[in-house]
This record gives C-alpha cells, sequence and structure tokens, in this order.
C-alpha cells in the first residue's frame, strides 16, 4: 500500500471539505475509517501548541507518516501556529545526520525515540512527543539519564489525537489531561473523555484515576485475562517482565479446563542473548518467581516475533 505525503495531506487539509478520512491503528481489530471535524483538529493542535509554547517562530518536525492521526497533527499544529514545517520519510533512523538547526517540537513513535536516545551527538530539539504506543522502562531510563526533554502522548485518531500527556522521565509521573478536556471512569473502570463542545467516549482502557485531571493506564477492557476467577491485566504484566528480562513479549491466554483460561506468555530476543530457546525460557522463569503473582505468570512460554500492526503497536487480535 502507497503511503500518504505531506503535499497529498495538504491538498486535503486546504480543500473545501470540513472534515479529513482518518484510518484507526487496528491494535486490538479491524482498521476503520472516521471522519474528524477540521475545526477540532484544530482545537486539539491549539492544545499542543499552548503546552509546548509553540509560535511562529517554532520548527515542528515530523518522523512519522501522515497516514496516521501523529504525522497529520504535527502538520496541523504547523498551520495553526503559522510557524515551519519540517519532515523526513518515515524510519527506523531518525534524525540521523540532520544538520538543519534547532527544532522545538519532534513527533515520533517508541522504536524512533529509542534510536534517538542512543546518538552519540544528540540533535538540538527542544521537546519529543512519543506516540503510537507504550513508552517501555528501557526507554525511559535512557530518556532520563540523557536528560532528554520527551513526553508520552494518551489519545486515539477518535479523539484527533492525544487528549493527556506526561513528562517520560519521571516514572512516578501520571497522564495530565489538557485543557478542554474532562475525564471520568466507567461502571467497569474504563476510562470516560470528555471533550468540550464536541463528543463522549468511552474507552477501552482501564485506568486508575490519580487526580480529577490524572490517570495511570492499567490495560485494555478487552485484553483482561481470568485465571481461576482472578484477573490478569496483560499489559501490566508486560511491563514487569520487560523490566525483568530486557526482552519485547506479548501476554496473551488459551482455553484452559480448570483455570478457564491460562496465561501464555511470547519473549522475542534481540539476537544477541547467544542463548538456545530453552535456555532463555528457563532464565525467564526463574527471573520472573517472586515478582510476577501466581495467577499471572505463564503457564506456557513461546519464542517468536511478535505480531505488529503497520505503525508497531502489538497486534493483540489477529
Amino acid at each position: 500500500m502507497e503511503r500518504m505525503t505531506y503535499e497529498q495531506f495538504a491538498e486535503m487539509w486546504d480543500g473545501n471539505s470540513d472534515s479529513i478520512e482518518c484510518t484507526t491503528s487496528g491494535s486490538t481489530g479491524t482498521p476503520k475509517s472516521i471522519f474528524l471535524p477540521k475545526h477540532e483538529m484544530r482545537r486539539s493542535a491549539r492544545r499542543t501548541i499552548d503546552f509546548f509554547g509553540v509560535s511562529r517562530d517554532s520548527l515542528l518536525y515530523s518522523c512519522i507518516s501522515p497516514d496516521y492521526i501523529g504525522g497529520k497533527m504535527q502538520f496541523v499544529r504547523c498551520r495553526e501556529a503559522g510557524c515551519r514545517f519540517a519532515y523526513e520519510k518515515p524510519s527506523n533512523t531518525p534524525l540521523a545526520g540532520y544538520s538543519g538547526g534547532r527544532i522545538d517540537l519532534v513527533s515520533v513513535v517508541p522504536s524512533q525515540m529509542l534510536y534517538i536516545a542512543g546518538l552519540r551527538n544528540l540533535p538540538d530539539v527542544g521537546a519529543y512527543l512519543v506516540g503510537g504506543g507504550p513508552v517501555h522502562d528501557k526507554l525511559r531510563k535512557i530518556i532520563a539519564a540523557r536528560g532528554i526533554r520527551a513526553y508520552e502522548t494518551y489519545g486515539m485518531t477518535e479523539t484527533a489525537s492525544h487528549i493527556a500527556i506526561r513528562r517520560i522521565s519521571d516514572p512516578e509521573e501520571t497522564f495530565r489531561i489538557l485543557p478542554g478536556i474532562s475525564i471520568s471512569t466507567s461502571g467497569d473502570g474504563c476510562l470516560k473523555i470528555d471533550i468540550e463542545g464536541w463528543q463522549s467516549i468511552v474507552t477501552n482502557d482501564i485506568v486508575r484515576m490519580d487526580t480529577p485531571e490524572t490517570f495511570t493506564i492499567r490495560g485494555r477492557a478487552d485484553n483482561v485475562i481470568i485465571s481461576g476467577g482472578l484477573k490478569v491485566h496483560p499489559e501490566e504484566v508486560e511491563a514487569k517482565i520487560r523490566s525483568l528480562t530486557g526482552m519485547e513479549c506479548m501476554v496473551s491466554s488459551e482455553s484452559d479446563e480448570k483455570w478457564g483460561e491460562r496465561v501464555v506468555l511470547t519473549l522475542e530476543p534481540d539476537g544477541k542473548t547467544g542463548m538456545e530457546p530453552g535456555e532463555i525460557i528457563n532464565k525467564t522463569v526463574k527471573l520472573l518467581r517472586g515478582h510476577v503473582a501466581p495467577h499471572e505468570f505463564p503457564k506456557i512460554i513461546h519464542i517468536g516475533t511478535l505480531p505488529r500492526t503497520a505503525n508497531g503497536k502489538l497486534q493483540r487480535q489477529l
């Protein structure tokens, strides 16, 4: 499938239609097309502009394709602020060799941020917007150690980009909503988002409300595993396993006659371990003991490549 170019998106944005057709990520199912009102995309852009103090003198930069909401919105922010805009072809080596001067705000996905954070000479960037997937502990530690100003975003295509943001370097900082947004939880603990003057959305994300304006994500309701009558939130278990093993992983489940569902773990080694699959599994089991609750402990462990969507998110439903 041929990617959209920023020139093509500019034509769409400047066209007569009052809305923009966008495609959801498909991380938990089939991607679908939706139409976002341009005036709501402008309001979303203004929230980010105000948060980062973007002005007419700023330079915004995108490492993301305009096929995705993160790429589209970086362009819209530029238009709304009346500032300069630059971009590059999306790759796993963003800003490599960049020499165009200071950038005020860069839009990236986590894998791109990991590459940038590992560069010997960091580019002159005011702040990074990191979206499109969760920021893992390994990346957070690198960002903190190198003093990079980077922010993880929470939002979705349906909300015209992020509605909340948190500083990555601080492990204790939770997501804080932006102006014009209010939040609550549904009866089953899922996050409810109210966008002033537009719409209310009940998400599938189970959260803990820390304050009326901040929240912590526990996992998705449609990913919850019930094993022996107890709930297992795959995202929480994955975070523990990544921290302990340093490997990418995915927690899923299989039907079990005794427990209802049994936890299944798939590990994706980086190829540098020098160990055979059996050795990796045995080492993982030892590492997890005492750190993962009995009902969360994987009954089966596989070694393999994790399924991902086009923009790098784990694809839990195939």
